[in-house]
């Protein structure tokens, strides 16, 4: 995630820098008033991806041995075989409950950080 706060920042066009320099602002200025704004708009979709890839890779500690919702279902399912199926089916609308309000709060931000901005 670093490396996209740092990619977005540095796509930010440099005559955006050099127009605050003219202006005279000092670097948090330039940072704060001119260059950030920009880059959080590039930023937002690559962070929203990478929430919804973290919630998803919850899942796969469970082949670690810590204790979330797959491992609950998988010892649920050890003793009750036939509901194996549910358990999993339930898993999956548990997991696409969480990630769908994720995903609206992403196309939220990103429609609130792109208002007053002209689309190329």
């Amino acid at each position: 995630m670093s490396e996209t706060v740092r990619g977005s920042i540095l796509s930010v066009s440099h005559g955006q820098t050099e127009a605050a320099i003219a202006l005279n602002m000092s670097r948090f200025q330039r940072m704060k008033i001119v260059i950030l704004p920009q880059a959080i708009r590039m930023m937002l979709p690559e962070f929203g991806n990478y929430l919804i890839q973290m919630l998803k890779a919850t899942s796969l500690i469970s082949l670690v041995g810590l204790a979330d919702i797959v491992y609950k279902g998988q010892l649920y399912t050890n003793t009750n075989l036939s509901a194996t199926p549910t358990v999993y089916l339930l898993i999956l609308v548990f997991y696409f409950m969480i990630a769908l309000p994720l995903i609206g709060l992403t196309k939220w931000a990103e429609k609130q950080s792109s208002k007053g901005v002209a689309s190329q």
